[in-house]
């Protein structure tokens, strides 16, 4: 039950750095979201609308609130749904634009994670049946150096660790010749 509840406090650690990032991200860049609506629009409209980007900035949640207001507020809005109105979709509510990625993001994810499973256990399979070959010593180092693996040291041990039949051979002819020579 321990390990359980210190995994959980991790992970709701893990959320709320995620939140703070994606709050403080768009606030650190160059330009602001109403740029993004505004260029959809005419220089004539703009000339005749001379409060519109007061009233987009009321639309899309921002304002003249201090920063840790704003982030209060985003905090509320999350734990509610309430992800405002999209920016590259204006007036579009970001939930329904969620909504209609969603089943396109599950997929491709599904067959990402089916194809892997499947080469995965392949060449694992693979590399099991022929210990020392070139699966096992070239293509399992170069997967795992493709991952990104910064420290190839687990590949190469596992390789390693698992010895050909030609590799124990020579160990016990070389012992064996060690062990006539002291005689």
């Amino acid at each position: 039950m321990r390990w359980f509840l210190r995994r959980l406090a991790f992970y709701a650690f893990a959320l709320w750095v995620a939140l703070t990032i994606n709050f403080l991200l768009p606030r650190l860049m160059p330009g602001s979201p109403i740029d993004g609506i505004l260029q959809h629009l005419t220089p004539a409209q703009l000339a005749a609308n001379p409060g519109i980007v007061q009233t987009y900035e009321a639309l899309v949640g921002g304002g003249h609130n201090s920063i840790w207001q704003d982030y209060v507020t985003y905090l509320g809005r999350i734990v509610h749904m309430d992800f405002g109105i999209s920016t590259s979709h204006y007036p579009t509510p970001v939930s329904t634009v969620i909504g209609q990625t969603l089943p396109y993001s599950i997929f491709l994810v599904g067959v990402a994670f089916a194809l892997s499973f499947v080469v995965g256990t392949g060449i694992g399979m693979i590399a099991a049946w022929r210990r020392g070959g070139v699966v096992d010593n070239v293509v399992m180092p170069t997967f795992c150096f493709v991952q990104g693996r910064t420290r190839l040291t687990w590949c190469v041990c596992t390789s390693k660790t698992s010895s050909s039949p030609a590799s124990e051979a020579r160990a016990a002819s070389s012992s064996n010749a060690a062990s006539r020579a002291t005689a």
